[in-house]
């Protein structure tokens, strides 16, 4: 318990700032140990109690989601692509030439959450911010956009553990389920 509770505090922390006091530590630390004992093993790598931890804290408390995307934990999960690897999805989407400059200001609004690492982009010799996880999933949007006929899809199903990214990026550019989006 005391090493759960450690790991907890390093890891859900802002700073020196608490954001539980000891009795919601200790009580959300049961419900952690209580939920992984349920578990026969972990599927995957955000299947573990760190990661669930920051996802839960950043759902119940302000101060966690204003910066849950800069999170160490969430990073290694979420936020995985280099500034490099953002790079060379950007040429791949303009290859393709499907995006405008108006797609891609439409597409800076999810980092508009949760305060993500940006970096400078050039596009049609214009700087852009992103986090170059919003250009990933400008990436399957581009592809999906490519490979099917978008008339012909009705609803998509994003599985995954992330915070809808790629369903926001989705819905901003495609209409779905008669219109609505």
């Amino acid at each position: 318990m005391k090493k759960t509770l450690r790991l907890l505090h390093e890891k859900i922390s802002i700073g020196k700032a608490r954001v539980l006091d000891k009795f919601s530590q200790v009580k959300l630390a049961a419900d952690i140990l209580n939920l992984n004992a349920k578990k026969d093993s972990n599927s995957s790598l955000s299947d573990n109690n760190i990661y669930n931890t920051v996802c839960y804290m950043a759902s119940k408390h302000e101060k966690v989601f204003k910066n849950f995307r800069r999170n160490k934990i969430y990073r290694g999960i979420v936020e995985a692509v280099s500034k490099k690897q953002g790079n060379e999805y950007l040429k791949l989407i303009n290859d393709t030439k499907l995006f405008k400059r108006d797609d891609f200001k439409e597409f800076q609004k999810n980092d508009l959450y949760g305060n993500p690492l940006k970096f400078s982009f050039e596009i049609d010799g214009e700087n852009f911010d992103f986090a170059p996880t919003t250009l990933r999933y400008a990436k399957n949007l581009c592809d999906i956009i490519s490979f099917f006929d978008v008339t012909e899809i009705n609803s998509i199903a994003e599985i995954g553990v992330g915070y809808g990214g790629l369903c926001r990026l989705i819905s901003s550019k495609l209409q779905l389920g008669g219109g609505t989006r």
